[in-house]
């Protein structure tokens, strides 16, 4: 029988904190679950902690891949390999508490709007001590696809990515795109798709640690390799993938109107928080490229599409 909840856990080279992770998804209330193991062809000890847990828990499958495809390929294959209606990430260095599946599990099934759940975060260091607490946010939930975007769009740590989800909807987006930062896609397609909801009562632990942001790497080539591994060959201007798939998840999505419209000013506020060159020029080919009425009065003009965007006005043809 196919489990209710699948708990996909990509890793690479995760010995330090894989086995407390493991423990505290074995250690859930909520009993009917997999756990799908991605291992991305690590050189340290998680090969050895995956197949012991494996051996004691049947809830438990791995996976090993010999070749490094990166982070992105890492979380897709967890969820190309899960079979429950429900699906959640979880990193290898973080843990949940006890109640985090069963509780996030009765919003989903409580609310057929919501298409994800999650709860407040508190932040841990390497040791497990307690350092910040993020809130739970209340726009995400919001019924309009326009606030719920505004929201996401906003500097915020992208936490959300490890709710639990209908895996039916997932499956509708693109998931992880193999460039840096993909992840803020992924959530604003959500934040397109339905209401994400989070719980204000902390159950998830975030760890933070100096092996575990892309940050932290030494240039954009390094980042690339991260995220797309033995793939990263192209070479490409820095943030203009992320822009372009900014672009096209708002011209794909099913929002009509001045709903739609809103949606791309969402999208423009982003975009001229970044520099203005890279802005205007992912405006002009990215709604070229998707070949979307919603450019078709403004697209070679780019400058007067962000001030109208801004304005909330409709264009011409746009409504």
């Amino acid at each position: 029988m196919s489990p209710h909840v699948s708990v996909g856990l990509p890793v690479r080279n995760g010995e330090r904190f894989l086995g407390r992770q493991l423990e505290s998804l074995l250690a859930q209330d909520f009993q009917d679950l997999e756990i799908v193991i991605s291992d991305n062809a690590s050189t340290d000890a998680t090969e050895e902690i995956c197949r012991r847990f494996a051996a004691a828990d049947p809830r438990i499958r791995y996976h090993r891949s010999e070749e490094n495809h990166g982070l992105a390929w890492n979380h897709n294959r967890t969820f190309e390999l899960a079979r429950a209606p429900y699906f959640k990430w979880a990193g290898y260095d973080d843990e949940h508490e006890p109640a985090y599946v069963s509780k996030t599990l009765s919003v989903l099934e409580a609310d057929p709007s919501v298409i994800c759940c999650h709860t407040a975060s508190v932040v841990i260091d390497e040791a497990g001590r307690e350092h910040e607490r993020w809130p739970a946010r209340e726009r995400t939930a919001s019924p309009v696809p326009h606030v719920r975007l505004n929201e996401m769009l906003r500097p915020h740590p992208v936490d959300m990515m490890y709710g639990l989800m209908r895996a039916d909807v997932l499956a509708r987006t693109g998931l992880h795109r193999a460039f840096p930062d993909s992840d803020h896609v992924l959530l604003a397609e959500l934040a397109l798709l339905g209401r994400l909801v989070e719980l204000p009562e902390p159950l998830f632990r975030r760890r933070r640690h100096d092996a575990n942001a892309a940050d932290a790497l030494p240039d954009d080539r390094a980042k690339w390799q991260y995220f797309a591994g033995s793939q990263a060959t192209r070479r490409t201007v820095p943030g203009w993938p992320l822009n372009r798939e900014m672009v096209r998840i708002v011209a794909r999505s099913d929002t009509r109107g001045r709903e739609r419209l809103l949606c791309w000013r969402a999208v423009a506020i982003w975009m001229l928080r970044k520099p203005p060159r890279l802005a205007v020029r992912t405006l002009e080919r990215g709604l070229t490229a998707v070949g979307r009425e919603d450019a078709a009065a403004h697209v070679r003009r780019p400058r007067q599409l962000i001030s109208v965007l801004l304005a909330g006005k409709p264009a011409a043809g746009t409504e």
